[in-house]
């Protein structure tokens, strides 16, 4: 994958592979997680409510409110919704990790080898976790979104300082 061409490629399969596993998976109903416990904090958010004095919270208020515009703008539809920005946060987090390792350990991937990578740790990757709005979710994206532009950041200051944030 050394081509701007094929990273456009493997991030154009990314997108697809999560339409593809929203399609397939997330009609599926109810999973063992705390279904709905970000997206309701979102809407309460969304109502004026503030987090530690209206409504009590142990985690930190960051992923609901990431999620908040999701569940302002897909209204009655918020729970499909959220499924399926998850999956884009799953599938980001394979592409991510798929071009870090091939940038950091100087690995030449053909297209095709990276699009069967990232398909086996999608699948890997959601098999063993709920995709639903979560704060460990959020935080492997961020996480994983950091090292991304750390390492894409040709040593310039601005996306560096970005990188640590997202950290």
């Amino acid at each position: 994958m050394s081509s701007s061409s094929d990273r456009k490629i493997l991030f154009g399969w990314t997108m697809l592979a999560a339409f593809v596993c929203h399609f397939l998976f997330s009609h599926l109903g109810f999973n063992i997680g705390d279904d709905g416990f970000v997206v309701a904090m979102s809407e309460r958010i969304l109502k004026g409510q503030f987090p530690h004095r209206d409504f009590i919270s142990v985690r930190p208020i960051g992923s609901a409110i990431l999620w908040a515009p999701v569940v302002a703008f897909s209204g009655k539809y918020a729970h499909i919704a959220v499924r399926f920005f998850s999956w884009i946060q799953f599938s980001l987090i394979a592409f991510f990790w798929i071009s870090i390792n091939n940038r950091q350990w100087k690995i030449e991937l053909s297209t095709f080898q990276s699009t069967i990578i990232h398909t086996v740790t999608l699948f890997l990757g959601s098999s063993i976790f709920t995709y639903y709005g979560w704060n460990t979710l959020d935080g492997l994206f961020f996480t994983s979104l950091g090292a991304y532009i750390y390492l894409h950041s040709n040593e310039k200051m601005i996306p560096q300082l970005l990188a640590f944030l997202l950290i």
